[in-house]
This record gives structure tokens, sequence and C-alpha cells, in this order.
């Protein structure tokens, strides 16, 4: 009987030997974890840039309370009356819970941008609504871009809406600074942006940064 506890009291030494590294370890990785617990992760570190929205016939109008619909508007892209065509829906990374906006164009260009967003329903691509989050007026500047002949927006001013929960953060330089202006915004869970360029004045596009 002796010799079979002292056979166990060794093999749980060894075990509790064997543990300790992971022990350790895991301590340390729980350490490092409440340090960066606030940090927001980065997987998404490539911008996403829609189309070239083009200064050639008309600019869709702002939507309206009734047509903030999913169907209601991907039938107006289809369709393509009155610049409704140049509206863009984007699908946001799984994953992603804020964005980074910028915008670029032909020198000197102008665009105004109202930024909408919803999150699909069940099934995807059900139809669901989308909410107006702002307006961002843009005016290019003269920093390049990768881009052949575009030009970063060094000027970017908001018209917050006010029913919207998420604040904006906006870079604005300023006219001659050669700096990109920036936009950003907490998506809470919305996984649909819809991008209604009202006014244009030259060629420009959105790009778009997801984190």
């Amino acid at each position: 009987m002796k010799k079979k506890l002292i056979t166990i009291l060794v093999l749980t030494a060894i075990a509790t030997a064997m543990l300790l590294p992971a022990k350790a370890a895991l301590t340390a990785w729980q350490t490092w974890t409440s340090i960066v617990a606030a940090e927001r992760s980065t997987g998404y570190s490539q911008w996403h840039s829609t189309a070239t929205i083009s200064d050639t016939a008309a600019e869709p109008s702002a939507l309206g309370v009734t047509e903030r619909t999913y169907t209601t508007i991907t039938a107006a892209i289809a369709a393509n009356v009155q610049g409704d065509g140049k509206i863009i829906v984007f699908q946001v990374p799984y994953g992603a819970n804020a964005v980074r906006v910028r915008a670029a164009g032909t020198a000197d260009a102008t665009l105004t941008t109202d930024i909408l967003t919803g999150c699909t329903g069940t099934p995807a691509n059900a139809n669901f609504e989308v909410n107006l989050r702002g307006t961002l007026a843009w005016v290019m500047g003269t920093q390049a871009t990768a881009v052949t002949g575009f030009v970063f927006a060094d000027e970017c001013t908001l018209t917050a809406d006010s029913a919207s929960t998420s604040a904006w953060t906006i870079a604005d330089p300023g006219d001659g600074t050669n700096l990109p202006a920036e936009a950003m915004i907490d998506l809470q869970g919305d996984n649909v942006i819809v991008i209604v360029p009202t006014t244009l004045d030259g060629d420009a596009k959105l790009i778009l940064k997801f984190y």
C-alpha cells in the first residue's frame, strides 16, 4: 500500500512539473491581453476602392426616408434613372466594425456623398433598411495617389445626421496642406454601406479601410 502511494505521489509530481510551463505561458498571455484589451483588431489592412464616379450625366438625389431599403436601392441602381446608377452598395468585410474613408479624384474636383449603413437580413440580401449616418463633402488637393491622374482630397466637411448613434471623427488638414482628409466611424455591427454621390465636379472615388 505504501509503495503504491509513493508511486501515485511521484506521478502527481511529474504531471505538475509538466503543467507548470503551460500555466506560466497562460499567465503571461492573460497579462498581455489585459494590456491590449481595448485595442481594436486591424486584420483588414488593405484599402478598398469604389469604382470611379464619372462626372457625366446627372448625379442621384439624396435618398428619401421611404427609399432607404435594400430592395428599393438596388432596383433604383438597376433602372439607372436620373443618375441612380452611380449609387454604390458596398459589402463590409466580415469581422470589421469601423471604417476610415478618404476621397480621391481629378485635381480640384469636389464630391459630396451621403453615407448610409445597414445590416443584411435573414437570409442574406433579404430586404432591410439603411440609415443615414452623415454627408461628407470633399475637395481634392494636390497629393498624388496610386491612381494615375487622381489626387487625395485634403478637405472634408461633415454634416452629421442627428439620428445617428455613432459619432464621426474627421481629419480635415485644409487646402494646400497636401495631406489626405479622412473620415472615420464605428459601424456598430452594420455590414453594408451605401454611398450616394449627390454632387460631383470632376471624376472621383472613395477609398475605404475597414478594421
